[in-house]
């Protein structure tokens, strides 16, 4: 479901902020929208589970959701967001975006045992959150 974000007057949009769409609508809702083929920047479609694009401050928020209560493959995921914050990059370029990859996670990733996976995020310039997204991040 695409979902539109802006500030609204009388029932009417008076500034559209940005839209937020799931997986392959990124490309088939939003991107294709813009002319771009992704075929020209990236050798596959990354289908993140949600993506933020905020119109006001051209910024693509990719958003992927981690919320489980056991260790699994997921774990070793992670390291990748540096990779694909790249992609996305590649992809957002002739828009002239800047691209910020967030993680939401559960409180199961508050673990010890994820302390140097969290870093590691940090370190690659990626970002990662608790339970929900702070609206100020977004820029909302």
């Amino acid at each position: 479901m695409v979902r539109f974000l802006g500030l609204t007057f009388g029932g009417r949009y008076k500034e559209l902020i940005g839209v937020s769409v799931p997986k392959k609508q990124l490309y088939t809702k939003y991107l294709e929208k813009q002319g771009i083929d992704y075929a020209r920047y990236n050798s596959k479609q990354w289908q993140p589970d949600e993506a933020f694009i905020n119109f006001k401050n051209k910024t693509a928020y990719i958003i992927e959701k981690k919320f489980q209560n056991c260790s699994g493959s997921v774990d070793e995921k992670f390291p990748g967001c540096h990779f694909k914050k790249l992609e996305y990059k590649k992809l957002f370029a002739p828009l002239n975006y800047n691209i910020e990859y967030i993680y939401v996670f559960n409180d199961w990733f508050l673990q010890h045992q994820y302390r140097d996976t969290l870093e590691y995020i940090k370190r690659m310039g990626c970002h990662y959150f608790f339970n929900e997204i702070p609206l100020d991040f977004l820029n909302l």
